[in-house]
């Protein structure tokens, strides 16, 4: 059986987002993704600051931020 979630505070094109910031949290390391008021938000850790995610590019972004301040 798998698992179905219901997003209806989110529209088509947030929860198509929403999905991918799911994947991408666990392809990352991340530990929380959520969608609060319409806005999606990733978290590395309980400690770190919470990351808004407006679209695709924004995921690209975040990893490209991360590699650029461990180097």
């Amino acid at each position: 059986m798998s698992k179905i979630l219901i997003l209806d505070h989110l529209t088509p094109r947030m929860q198509e987002l929403y999905g991918n910031a799911k994947s991408f949290k666990t392809r990352f390391g991340f530990q929380f993704c959520w969608a609060k008021n319409g806005t999606i938000f990733l978290r590395r850790s309980e400690d770190s600051r919470p990351l808004k995610v407006r679209g695709p590019d924004d995921l690209s972004r975040i990893i490209q931020d991360e590699q650029e301040a461990l180097n």
